[in-house]
């Protein structure tokens, strides 16, 4: 599956244009005029620009968040979830059971491998009984 949008900024784009900000910020009264010097020089849009830094700061700790290699861990169980209970697998939705359990030490009730796991929190995708 594709993005709907396309950016015109690579990766390493990106991780650049947030080092400068970064590496710049002393040198503006605020961050917000760093952030604004940067993005015309680059000609994004500055609210772009500063997205790219607020996702850096939860990637690596600083900002709290959900972080990129987390969301799309969550947006493949989304996914492998849906296409369990999609109409294809041959269950209807009254025939498949997702529930959750609070500790990994605890088995899961219906005894099916669980599809994913984050933090503490399991989930278990199975045949109703």
């Amino acid at each position: 599956m594709t993005s709907k949008t396309t950016s015109k900024f690579s990766p390493e784009i990106r991780a650049r244009t947030v080092r400068m900000v970064l590496d710049h910020e002393g040198e503006h009264a605020a961050r917000w005029a760093t952030i604004e010097s940067i993005a015309v020089k680059i000609c994004c849009a500055a609210h772009t620009l500063l997205d790219w830094l607020k996702k850096t700061e939860v990637d690596s700790g600083k900002r709290a968040g959900v972080s990129m290699d987390i969301a799309e861990k969550l947006k493949a169980l989304e996914r492998e979830i849906l296409k369990k209970l999609s109409p294809s697998s041959g269950r209807a939705r009254s025939e498949v059971l997702v529930h959750s359990f609070q500790s990994k030490d605890m088995a899961c009730p219906c005894d099916v491998p669980c599809v994913g796991h984050f933090g503490l929190r399991l989930l278990c995708v199975a045949a109703a009984t």
